[in-house]
């Protein structure tokens, strides 16, 4: 009973800390930010989510990046979210991280759901176009903008490959954003 509390207690402590960084959405720059932790964080907050489908988690070592914690997690949040709504309860979602070349780290999130329609895909960053359910339809729609504002506002870029069966978004981002180069 004890180990069971201890546990629990450490998975509150966690979820607090998850929020708290989430919540700071105002905050600069913050140096010595871990890409890994902070998708470790938006998985603790969408573990209830997350316990219906199959989670693969490949992380790579990578260097801290100067960046905005809480703005990042709301790129994760974006990212996972989209996966889980397309993968139904079966599904398979992956999440790596590497750094492909020196001063740059990358994220992927890939999913097994049923694709990007073709005719979907040239307005998938546009505010307020959304695709539900195998058809195009307008919703709200802000999760993909809102995403790629916040990788473009860190000197980095977010693109993506479809086919049925495998989608993958993928967020490059440099350790140190062009403004606080010194």
């Amino acid at each position: 009973a004890l180990r069971n509390i201890t546990n629990c207690a450490g998975r509150v402590a966690a979820l607090v800390r998850s929020l708290k960084l989430y919540a700071r959405n105002d905050e600069g720059y913050a140096a010595d930010v871990g890409l890994n932790e902070t998708l470790d964080d938006v998985l603790v907050l969408l573990t209830n989510k997350l316990k219906e489908v199959e989670l693969s988690k490949e992380y790579g070592t990578v260097p801290p990046l100067r960046a905005n914690a809480s703005q990042l997690q709301q790129v994760w949040t974006n990212l996972i979210t989209n996966a889980l709504q397309v993968v139904g309860d079966d599904g398979r979602i992956t999440i790596r991280t590497s750094s492909p070349r020196r001063q740059w780290l990358r994220v992927e999130v890939e999913d097994n759901g049923p694709g990007i329609p073709e005719e979907a895909r040239e307005r998938l960053f546009e505010a307020r176009f959304t695709t539900r359910a195998g058809r195009v339809a307008f919703g709200l729609g802000l999760g993909l903008p809102i995403s790629r504002n916040i990788v473009r506002q860190h000197g980095g870029d977010i693109t993506f490959t479809s086919q049925p069966g495998r989608t993958v978004f993928t967020v490059d981002l440099p350790q140190v954003p062009p403004e606080t180069k010194s």
